[in-house]
Parts: structure tokens; C-alpha cells; sequence
């Protein structure tokens, strides 16, 4: 058989979504408050349009009717006549594939029919484009009688007598506030928080100095961590002359039986409060009094304090007429620049690249112009098809009477796919005469009724409460009953639908309705409801009991996952292994000359040791350059003719994880690892907002020039990020802030190395040392035969390790990573070196799962960083015994007292625990050792791509861990030793 090579031709018609099509169908996703920054952005970014004229418009929010105000009444209604108008809409699925199969399959339409207006599509409706100044929307909650609890919250802050930074925070707080009214979040992630954002570094002792004053504002509770937290403070709330046995009994019972009750325990309350049924009743029946949510007196509109609510829609009720109008305040009419357009079409200039460019961004206006207009018809015709099918509930209001609607259900009212219908109505919100609703809750799913009709499920669930809240209380109705009852009246729903119906309006069981436990489980049950498992998340765990050697639970134990700050133990626990906690960094200042008649004649070096404690803030006490300065006046040196120079060639060329994230560079917690530190390689870079931008550096003898592409707005959000890389000289200023305004972000110094060298010779000027010679660094190894002037020796490295875990210093865990590649090359450490020495170090000491962990760095910032449970577990059953055991529990916070797992076991009496967190973007993870009635365990647990909250994955870790020691059933080893040896203070570390 010959081989034949021949050439076929095919021509087949597709069509894919260009880059505008697929813009434009984006643009139905935002909500009118979206769409104004996004017209502004459109608006600075194309110099075609008249911005003049449309800033006017946004400022004076003076639209003429004529022009945007399109009105027409009509009083029939002819569904059979409703057709989309819009062609282009009408071709716009969820996929390319279904563009194009769509597009394959649709007929050619002449070009009448797409002319046909919206209004004579649906004539029973009056059509507003949009909302002059004078007329009244909502915009602040979702019902205007409502208060606006964020406001009034601050409101109390605005006079209370606090200093402008506990204002600051406490503003801050009350955003942090959730739906509840409780600041779940950590003081700890708060902190990290409010000084990435804000640039201004705050404790943790301030943010819980703060949270102390949040809780003395008005709704009593409102501040609380949680629920146990919350009754109480409304008990404490009591005046005294009203507090009677009541009180006391149901105080007792919260503080120190939470749990108890919150498992409607009833007989071990009784028994370990030493009370009776009748008094145990009579302090529940107080409870019931309490607020589980103390924001739920402000309604449904203090829900939405995380964000302020602008309708979309404006629906009107009159006389039996619906008005339908897009809600337009504040979104600035476009125009196109009559100047521009006079270029682009020639009559200006000949100039054939400015004709061009002009021609584009006209272009790009009139289609931009163009698109809002397509958007808003595809928006109105979607509303007008939801207002047509839930009629009844517009002009009553009553939720009964909603209509079971479906996507499926406007499409066919519409044309338009389900996909756009879909975009069009997530995350709108529409104002009507019964408050502001999300769109999105019209839709409803259909029940049946036993003569074969359908009704929305939101009238069935309504008919199924008032069945549960008429019942005898004494024998609550069984769901098997229920559903006999909902038949009964006309509704023929399954005992399972009755259950989930019960379920969803958190209704519980008839036997948890009796009435004895009725007062309790009502109010307390959905609060305390949690999820049973970490959903979708990937989950890996090892709990570990210490005294019996042996395993208590586990899931994929072996499976590698990313630890974040959980890395840091591996960290310590190999410095403190190899290094020993007294190890102190020694910095040298040495000189190549000599020293006569009070002149050094030759250069001084100060040569880097991987130290970061050279001018810490975590080590305030300690002053480098006074101590080196004294230093040398004591050997008479009062000149020196030669260079400063500052060596760091231990460490060159890699300061920064090759792994990291590009956004934890720059920032205060991602910088880099140099053989010098200095300030913690941290400054701030103060921008005022003037025309141009005046910048200034906090040390300036870092010698960073600024580089600026920042914009001075009037309006908007201000976003400011500034860039640099190692060893740089720059720092690129990219953003925008408000004129007038001013920012101080924390940026990591570029080259430690400079700064080291030029702020020492100005720091020797001041004291009275003159230096005739240069300011540099030395990229070289050390000179040999040096004469040693001044060694500075850091704080031990226990205590290092301490603020290592305790305090999660990203900075210093780098550090310290370092150091142990000076094992392998004592003249220059890489992190391929420091990661191979962690590794080979645990593997000769027996801990054989560690061989295949990827270390990328010695802080977790790198998400490529993958180790497993058994990993991390079998680290710390070593660290229990080895000789420096001591130092490295005391480097881990006491959870539910300290540092970032404060928060950890805070309400559980009877476990202590000390571990170490990690968190970054979709990671939780947690590590250390429990002590529960007198036994030991070590612990490791890490989520992956959670779903849920990171307060829910955190609780689902608490309470595994709690369930997993409780129901540990070993027996004590006599030989089991305490995991936790007596405190030790920071200063007694030092002096040993």
C-alpha cells in the first residue's frame, strides 16, 4: 500500500464570544453601585469622554427627564405579545460551546424585530430609567424605618473619651462585627488585619483594650466573642437591686456549665450546681429573657452591617399600578467629547497615529454607551417577566402569596438564557413599599396540594409553623403527624419534606419539643448547631496519645498539605536541636588598619551574622549602634579615615523565598532574609496627597529613591501598593489616593546592606566620630587577619524561637532558617542548604516520615510548602523528650491565653494546650500538645481549601480535638511525664 499525503477543505461556520461580547455579559453581574466605579474607571481610562460634563452630572445629580427619564402608563396586561427585544442579549449563554451552538441553530431575523421597545413588550408597566435627586430610594439597610446599626454603634464610639487611636481601632472593630453582634475574629488576626491595612502598627494588647470598650456600648452584648460571653455581659448588665436568685443560679450555670447546657444536660446541671428541678426552671425562664443576637432588636436591616445596601430596582405599588424604574442615583451620564471626536474624524489634524488612537477610543465610548443601554433592557425585561408572575405578592406584600418561579419560568417569558437570567439577578436587591428585598429570594421552589395545584413552598412552611406553634406543647406532633395535619388542610407534603421543611426554619424534633426542655432548646439550639464535618475542604489529621504510644484518630495522616505557619516548628525545634537555646549571634566590627593619635586609618566592617535582632522592635532594650559607638570611643577612635562598609555576604542573592506569593512581598511581613537586619528590615514610607505626591522614607539613609505612578483622585477608593525587590534602590509607588489625603504604609527596606552603612556613619557624626571615607556594601566574602573591634551578641535563641511560635514572626523563622544553612556552607547559607539540613537532621534522628517534606522556607509563607501530620507529630513526640524540650514548649503559646491561639480551647476549662497556628489564603492548621485529666497527647490537624468560614473550620478543629482526647479511653503509664514544665519568664532565659 502506498503512503498518500492529501489536502481536504473544510468550511464550517462558528462563532466564538470576542473580547466585548464576553465584556458586555460581564457587565450584567454588577449591581448599579458596581457599575459606578466601573463607569469611572471607564470614564479615567478613555480620554473620549466628556468628563467634564459627566462629573458635573455625578456631582449636581441633575438628570433631565426628557432625555433619561422614559415613561409610559398602561393599564392591560398581553403576555402571549411578549418577546425579547434584544438580539444581542438573547445570543449570550453561560459557554463559547453554547454561543455557538445557539448561533448555529437560530434563524436569520429581519432587522423590525429587534427594534421593538421593552415598553410595548410589557405596557402594564410605568418604565423609569432613572432617579432624579428628588426622589426618595433606600440605601443604607434593607428597610428605611430601620436604624442603621453600623452608625449607631460608632455614633457611641464618636463620644466616648478616647484618644484618636482607640477611636481608630475601635471604628475598625465595629466593622469586624457579625450578623450576630460578636467579634469573632481573633485580637491576634485583628492586629495583622488593621496594620495591613492601615499601615499603623497595633498590639494585640490594644485591639483587646478596645474589644473591652465595644462591649460597654448599646445593645448590651453586643463586642461578645460568643454566646457564653454574651449572656453574660447582659446578666453583668443587671443592676444590682434587681439581681436576684435568678440571676445568680443562671450566672453559675453560664460561666461555669456552658457546655452542659448547651448539650441539654439537665441532670448534670442539677446535680454539680446542687439545685432543684423548680429553680433550674425559674433561671432557664430568665434565659429565655436574654438576646442570643443582640443585634436582632435592630431587625433585619442590622444584618447587613458588613456592607451598605443600594436597591437596584425601585418598585412601586399605586392604586393597584406597578412602577418599575432602575435605580440611577449617582451614576454619571455619558458623553463623548465633541473635541475628540473632531480628531478622530479628521478635522483637527492630519496626523495619522493621533487620528487612529482617537478613532479607537470613540470607538471603545460608543460601544461602552451603547452596552449600559443593552444592559439596562436586558435587566428590566427580566424584572418586568419576575413583577408579572409574583403580582399578587407586589401588590399585597404577603409572602404567602409568592407563586413557585423558576430561571426555566423567566426564560420563558423573556427569550433570554438562563445563564444571563442568572447573572442579572445574584446579588441584586430591589426597594418596594415592604422594604428592600434580594431578588434572588422571589424564586421559590413549588409544594403540591391535594387537589393537584401547586403553591410556593414559603406558603407551605408558613401553614407547617403555625401547625408546630399551635400544638399541645405537653405532646408535640411527630413529623409523620404533621404531614397528616398538612393533608388535612390541602397540602400534600411527605413526612421527609415536613422534616425539611422543620429543619430549615431550625424548628427541632418533637422530642426535643417537650416541655421541659423547651426553653432551652428553642432559643439555644441553632445557635448551637455545627457543622458535623470540614465539607469539601481536604482534611489531614494525626492525634497522638504520648503516654500509651499509640494513636487516637487519624485521616491521611501521611498525605502532604500546606501547613502555612505551622512550618515555624519545624524551624525552631531543629535551631534549638542544633544550635542549642543559648546560642547568641555574634556580629563583628572589625578594621583592616590601625589605630594611632585617636584615628582608625583604614575601613571599619560590620560583618553580618544572619542576626534580625539588630534594632528590633521585640527587643526594645537593646541598642546597636550606641553600644558599637561606645565601643570604639573606648578605644579612642574619634576618627576614622576609611569606608563603612557593611558586609552581608553570608547571605547574597537570595533574600526572598523563590515560592512566595508576589503579594506577601514588599510588606512588612514578607521581607527578606539578608546577612544583615536592621529594624526589622521594615520602614514606613509616608505619601501625602499633594500635587505632585511628596514621599518620605523613615530612614533615609536607606538610599531608596521613589518612583512615582501614583493618581490623585477626588473621589473613589484610595489603593495604594508599593514595589521592590532585593537589593533594589527603588520603591514603585502604583495606585491612587484622595487629594489632600495621606498614607503610611510599611514597606520592607530594600538592601539592608546600605542602610547599615550610611546610618551607621551618620549615627557616628552625631556621637562625635568622623568618617572621611564612604558609606557600601561588600558583596565579598570577609577579609581574613581583621582586627575585631566590638562584637555585638544577640538575645539567646530561645528566646528567639519564643517569639518564632509565640508571635509567629515570619522574619525571624527566615532567620533562624538561614542559620541552619551555615551548617552545610559556614560562609554562605542558601535555602536549598537550610531545607536539606532540617531534612537529614530529623531522618538521623529516626523521624523517617519526614523524607519526603518540601521546605521551601522556614516561616510557611511559601503555599508550595507540603508536609503531612505524622510529619509535624512525629517532630514534636520528639521534642517531649529531647534536651531541648524546655525551651521549645515554652516557645508555644498557651492556647485559649496567648499569641495566635488564643482563641483555642478559650472556653474549656479542663484541657490545656499548647500549639502552634498557621493560616494564609484557604489554609488553617494547627499543632502542639494537650493535657486532659492528667494524660498527654501531641496533635497536628491542617484544612486545605476550605468552604466554609475560617471561624467554622476553626470550630470543627476544636471540637475534633476535644471529642478525640475525651473519648480517649488509654490507660495512665506510670512512667508519663508532664509535657508542660513550670513558666519561666523571658528575663530568666536570658540570664542562663
Amino acid at each position: 500500500m502506498k503512503n498518500k499525503i492529501t489536502l481536504n477543505t473544510k468550511q464550517t461556520g462558528k462563532q466564538t464570544l470576542s473580547k466585548q461580547m464576553m465584556e458586555e455579559i460581564n457587565l450584567l453581574q454588577f449591581t448599579e453601585m458596581e457599575m459606578q466605579q466601573r463607569i469611572r474607571e471607564e470614564m479615567e481610562s478613555n480620554p473620549a469622554f466628556d468628563i467634564d460634563a459627566a462629573s458635573d452630572s455625578v456631582a449636581d445629580n441633575d438628570y433631565d427627564e426628557e432625555d433619561d427619564v422614559r415613561q409610559e402608563d398602561f393599564e392591560d396586561v398581553n403576555m402571549d405579545d411578549a418577546e425579547d427585544s434584544d438580539d444581542f442579549m438573547e445570543s449570550m449563554p453561560e459557554s463559547e460551546e453554547e454561543a455557538i451552538k445557539e448561533k448555529e441553530e437560530k434563524d436569520n431575523k429581519e432587522s423590525e424585530d429587534n427594534e421593538e421597545s421593552e415598553e410595548d413588550q410589557f405596557p402594564q408597566y410605568e418604565t423609569t430609567r432613572s432617579r432624579n435627586e428628588g426622589e426618595d430610594y433606600q440605601q443604607m439597610d434593607f428597610k428605611s424605618e430601620e436604624p442603621d446599626v453600623t452608625d449607631f454603634l460608632k455614633s457611641q464610639v464618636k463620644y466616648k473619651n478616647l484618644t484618636d487611636r482607640q477611636r481608630n481601632i475601635c471604628l475598625y472593630l465595629i466593622d469586624s462585627i457579625n450578623e450576630r453582634g460578636f467579634i469573632e475574629i481573633e485580637a491576634y488576626d485583628i492586629a495583622y488585619d488593621y496594620t495591613n491595612l492601615t499601615g499603623e502598627m497595633v498590639s494585640e494588647d490594644e485591639v483587646e483594650e478596645a474589644i473591652a470598650i465595644i462591649k460597654t456600648l448599646e445593645p448590651v452584648g453586643v463586642g461578645a466573642k460568643d454566646l457564653r460571653e454574651c449572656f453574660l455581659l447582659q446578666l453583668d448588665a443587671i443592676p444590682e437591686n434587681k439581681r436576684d436568685e435568678n440571676v445568680r443560679i443562671l450566672r453559675d450555670i453560664i460561666e461555669n456549665h456552658f457546655k452542659k447546657l448547651s448539650e441539654q444536660n439537665l441532670d448534670g446541671i442539677l446535680s454539680q450546681c446542687n439545685i432543684g428541678p423548680e429553680q433550674l426552671q425559674s433561671a432557664l425562664g430568665l434565659l429565655k429573657k436574654l438576646n442570643p443576637s443582640p443585634l436582632s432588636s435592630y431587625g433585619k436591616g442590622a444584618y447587613s452591617i458588613h456592607r451598605t445596601v443600594t436597591p437596584d430596582y425601585i418598585i412601586e405599588v399605586n392604586d393597584g399600578k406597578i412602577t418599575l424604574s432602575i435605580n440611577k442615583v449617582d451614576v454619571p451620564t455619558l458623553t463623548i467629547s465633541e473635541s475628540f471626536r473632531n480628531i478622530a474624524e479628521g478635522k483637527v489634524t492630519k496626523d495619522k497615529k493621533a487620528i487612529s488612537y482617537s478613532k479607537d477610543c470613540v470607538e471603545r465610548a460608543e460601544w461602552f454607551i451603547g452596552a449600559l443601554e443593552r444592559r439596562d433592557q436586558t435587566r428590566l425585561s427580566v424584572m418586568r417577566a419576575i413583577i408579572e408572575l409574583q403580582r399578587d405578592f407586589f401588590l399585597t406584600g404577603d409572602e404567602t402569596k409568592l407563586q413557585p418561579m423558576q430561571l426555566l419560568d423567566i426564560k420563558e417569558l423573556t427569550g433570554l438564557d438562563v445563564g444571563t437570567i442568572s447573572k442579572v439577578t445574584k446579588d441584586n436587591y430591589m426597594q418596594c413599599p415592604y422594604g428592600i428585598l434580594e431578588v434572588k429570594s422571589l424564586f421559590t421552589e413549588a409544594a403540591n396540594t391535594t387537589d393537584g395545584k401547586t403553591v410556593s413552598t414559603v406558603k407551605a412552611k408558613a401553614i407547617l409553623k403555625e401547625v408546630i406553634d399551635n400544638e399541645d406543647k405537653d405532646n408535640p406532633l411527630s413529623d409523620q403527624a404533621l404531614s397528616e395535619i398538612m393533608a388535612e388542610k390541602g397540602y400534600s407534603i411527605a413526612r421527609r419534606t415536613i422534616t425539611k421543611y422543620r429543619e430549615l426554619m431550625n424548628i427541632p424534633s418533637a422530642q426535643t419539643r417537650k416541655i421541659l426542655k423547651v426553653i432551652i432548646l428553642a432559643l439555644l439550639l441553632p445557635l448551637f448547631a455545627v457543622a458535623q464535618d470540614f465539607g469539601n475542604a481536604q482534611v489531614g489529621y494525626l492525634i497522638y496519645d504520648l503516654d500509651s504510644n499509640r494513636t487516637v484518630t487519624s485521616k491521611d495522616a501521611d498525605v502532604k498539605m500546606t501547613p502555612a505557619s505551622v512550618m515555624k516548628i519545624f524551624t525552631t525545634a531543629t535551631a534549638l536541636e542544633v544550635f542549642g537555646g543559648d546560642y547568641e549571634y555574634a556580629t563583628n566590627i572589625t578594621t583592616d588598619g590601625n589605630i594611632s593619635n585617636g584615628t582608625l586609618h583604614g575601613n571599619l566592617y560590620i560583618h553580618g551574622a544572619i542576626d534580625p535582632t539588630i534594632e528590633s522592635k521585640v527587643f526594645p532594650d537593646i541598642n546597636f549602634f550606641s553600644e558599637m559607638t561606645s565601643s570604639l570611643k573606648a578605644r579612642g577612635i574619634e576618627k576614622i579615615e576609611g569606608d563603612i562598609i557593611a558586609d552581608g555576604s553570608i547571605i547574597y542573592g537570595e533574600a526572598v523565598g523563590s515560592r512566595w506569593v508576589v503579594e506577601d512581598l514588599y510588606t512588612y511581613y514578607g521581607v527578606g532574609c539578608f546577612g544583615i537586619s536592621l529594624f526589622d528590615n521594615v520602614q514606613t514610607l509616608t505619601i501625602h496627597g499633594v500635587n505632585p505626591p511628596q514621599f518620605t522614607v523613615k530612614y533615609p539613609e536607606s538610599k531608596v529613591n521613589v518612583v512615582n505612578n501614583l493618581r490623585l483622585t477626588d473621589g473613589g477608593s484610595s489603593a495604594i501598593v508599593v514595589y521592590t525587590v532585593p537589593y533594589s534602590d527603588d520603591y514603585v509607588v502604583e495606585g491612587s489616593l484622595h487629594r489632600g489625603n495621606y498614607s503610611s504604609p510599611q514597606v520592607a527596606i530594600p538592601n539592608p546592606m546600605v542602610l547599615m552603612a550610611n546610618y551607621a556613619k551618620s549615627y557616628f557624626a552625631k556621637k562625635g566620630i568622623t568618617v572621611s571615607g564612604e558609606a557600601r556594601e561588600s558583596k565579598q566574602a570577609p577579609p581574613s587577619g581583621n582586627t575585631v573591634l566590638y562584637t555585638y551578641h544577640s538575645p539567646l535563641l530561645a528566646l528567639l524561637a519564643r517569639e518564632v511560635n509565640f508571635n509567629s514572626n515570619n522574619h525571624y523563622a527566615q532567620h533562624l532558617f538561614r542559620l541552619l544553612g551555615t551548617k552545610i556552607s559556614p560562609t554562605g547559607s542558601t535555602s536549598s542548604e537550610a531545607s536539606h539540613l532540617v531534612k537529614s537532621f530529623w531522618e538521623n534522628r529516626g523521624v523517617s516520615s519526614i523524607n519526603n517534606i518540601a521546605m521551601y522556607d522556614g516561616n510557611g509563607l511559601s503555599p508550595m510548602n507540603a508536609v503531612s501530620p505524622r510529619m509535624v507529630v512525629d517532630v514534636l513526640r520528639y521534642m517531649r523528650r529531647s534536651e531541648s524540650a524546655y525551651y521549645f514548649m515554652q516557645s508555644l503559646p498557651r492556647c485559649g491565653k496567648e499569641g495566635s491561639v488564643k482563641g483555642l480551647f478559650n472556653n474549656i476549662s479542663d484541657i490545656e494546650a499548647y500549639a502552634k497556628s498557621g493560616s494564609m489564603t484557604g489554609v488553617q492548621a494547627y499543632a502542639g500538645y494537650i493535657r486532659y485529666r492528667q494524660r498527654n497527647f501531641a496533635f497536628c490537624v491542617i484544612v486545605n481549601e476550605f468552604d466554609d468560614s475560617r471561624n467554622e473550620v476553626k470550630r470543627n478543629i476544636q471540637r475534633l480535638l476535644v471529642n478525640s482526647v475525651k473519648s480517649n479511653d488509654g490507660t495512665l503509664q506510670e512512667d508519663s511525664i508532664d509535657f508542660c514544665p513550670p513558666e519561666i519568664q523571658p528575663d530568666t532565659i536570658q540570664a542562663r
